[in-house]
């Protein structure tokens, strides 16, 4: 089971929503993509490190393998 749980980024260009579903062992992100913005991921919140994911810079939409049992996603600027 995926929750999605809308994290800001430490700089937010503007206001905007990233939302997260998952089926059939992937998690599709969807979002206001535009240009500069990233979806960055963390595996922890208590000492997060967050790591810009691959190919999202200035998209509005990504589908992920779901590969750890909890994954924290937010937008981001890089």
């Amino acid at each position: 089971q995926v929750s999605s749980e809308v994290i800001p980024p430490s700089t937010p260009p503007s206001e905007r929503v990233l939302t997260a579903t998952s089926g059939g062992g992937q998690i599709h992100l969807s979002w206001e993509g535009g240009p500069g913005i990233v979806v960055q991921r963390s595996t922890s919140l208590s000492s997060p490190t967050w790591s810009e994911v691959a190919g999202s810079e200035g998209q509005s939409a990504l589908d992920l393998p779901i590969v750890e049992p909890r994954e924290f996603f937010r937008l981001g600027i890089p």
